[in-house]
């Protein structure tokens, strides 16, 4: 019953639309089942309100950024894995300009135990923090370890869909 309703609006989609709305769709649905926290997709989307300036000084203003400081001091309020991250990004900072210089920092080992200890969308919380302007595409990781390969799945399964009930 919910397979033609989501079909009909996804047909109704710009194809540019598709992955996002196909996006959007999985992360309700993985909210709702409990697998994926709501403030950390927000935080991933938006870095998190910025109320004060950072509680620790940047140890490397020369590549990281007021904003991507802000946004690790600010992780740090996530809950209990994300306690000590700016401390952490402090005393290994050319670990984590290794990270930031990397060209697929998606498949870059982060310092531990940050490498470990995070799931797949944990990491890419990670990654996004420490690259601005970076989200891994789902491609570069394996789909089972990635939530937007959810997408990109459920885009294809749609746009069969799409193709024999038109």
């Amino acid at each position: 019953m919910c397979t033609p309703a989501i079909n009909f609006v996804y047909r109704s989609l710009f194809e540019k639309d598709k992955v996002l709305f196909a996006l959007l769709l999985s992360t309700k649905v993985k909210i709702d089942a409990g697998a994926l926290d709501s403030a950390h997709l927000r935080f991933l989307l938006t870095g998190g309100l910025a109320v004060g300036g950072p509680q620790h000084p940047n140890p490397a203003p020369g590549w990281i950024s007021s904003k991507m400081w802000g946004e690790a001091c600010r992780a740090e309020g996530l809950g209990p894995l994300w306690q000590g991250l700016a401390a952490h990004m402090t005393e290994n900072v050319s670990t984590w300009k290794a990270v930031y210089d990397s060209p697929a920092p998606q498949d870059a080992a982060l310092p531990e135990p940050w490498d470990s200890g995070l799931d797949a969308f944990q990491r890419l919380l990670l990654l996004r923090r420490a690259r601005a302007r970076l989200l891994p595409p789902p491609s570069a990781v394996p789909p089972a370890d990635h939530l937007l390969a959810t997408p990109v799945v459920l885009s294809v399964r749609l746009c069969e869909l799409s193709k024999f009930q038109s």
